[in-house]
């Protein structure tokens, strides 16, 4: 069955949603609102936290984040890594907190994750980086480094397959940006967590094909492979099914 991706992205941002991903979240006709409390937590299947670079996260959002990955909701943290708070959601060690300065690459270490496939080593990160090193969980997988620097780690939890990504950089555009945001996400989007969750409705429901080519997906070529589960085709638009046209996030 083509997966009914009625759940949405909820973004947690004390700026509001930054042009970068709003941009790419529209592109890829990904519905997603800055509404998230703990009262609505079952309609999202990605929640991400959008960093600022400004103002940290206060306790009642860390909370919300802990509530969200207690739920199986696959998180993604765009800097602001390594503050105590929160270490246990970003697998960043409360190490030095201050900036390393506004330049810097990032180096692959680990080129055969997903979350980095395409990306070119040594790109940029010149948006505001934090001095962190990453824990020492056996889950924690160490995918880009800054100098002496863990500036992009990934973690799927070994029970509940539950996945965090951290880049320990603000997002910002360019071509190898832009690629890692995708990677990351998709990757995300496909956490086993969220097998057979992502109807929505009183327990999720197995409405969903996952997928890494459009061939595994039913329904011909009316189907495609989108962020790693069948979506259907509409009007030329990549469109998941039950979210209505490729422009359905706030303007």
């Amino acid at each position: 069955e083509t997966c009914k991706l009625n759940k949405k992205i909820g973004i947690i941002s004390n700026q509001g949603i930054s042009l970068v991903l709003k941009n790419y979240l529209i592109e890829i006709g990904e519905s997603y609102d800055t509404n998230v409390s703990s009262n609505n937590l079952n309609d999202y299947r990605l929640i991400i936290y959008d960093d600022s670079g400004v103002t940290w996260l206060n306790s009642g959002q860390v909370d919300l984040l802990k509530a969200a990955y207690d739920a199986k909701i696959p998180l993604y943290f765009t800097s602001g890594a390594s503050r105590s708070k929160w270490g246990d959601l970003t697998h960043f060690a409360d190490s030095n907190i201050a900036n390393f300065g506004s330049g810097g690459a990032l180096v692959i270490a680990n080129g055969s994750h997903p979350i980095v496939n395409g990306v070119n080593s040594g790109f940029s990160i010149s948006s505001d980086p934090d001095q962190a090193m990453a824990d020492s969980l056996a889950a924690t997988e160490v995918i880009g480094k800054s100098g002496d620097n863990d500036v992009l780690i990934a973690f799927e939890d070994l029970n509940t397959k539950v996945r965090t990504v951290t880049q320990n950089f603000l997002l910002s555009n360019g071509t190898e940006n832009i690629k890692l945001l995708k990677n990351t996400i998709s990757w995300l989007l496909a956490s086993g967590s969220q097998s057979g969750g992502q109807s929505g409705g009183e327990g999720g429901g197995n409405s969903c094909t996952s997928c890494s080519q459009d061939s595994d997906c039913p329904g011909g070529s009316a189907a495609i492979c989108l962020n790693g589960y069948c979506a259907l085709k509409t009007w030329n638009k990549v469109t998941p099914s039950g979210l209505g046209s490729a422009n359905t996030g706030p303007s």
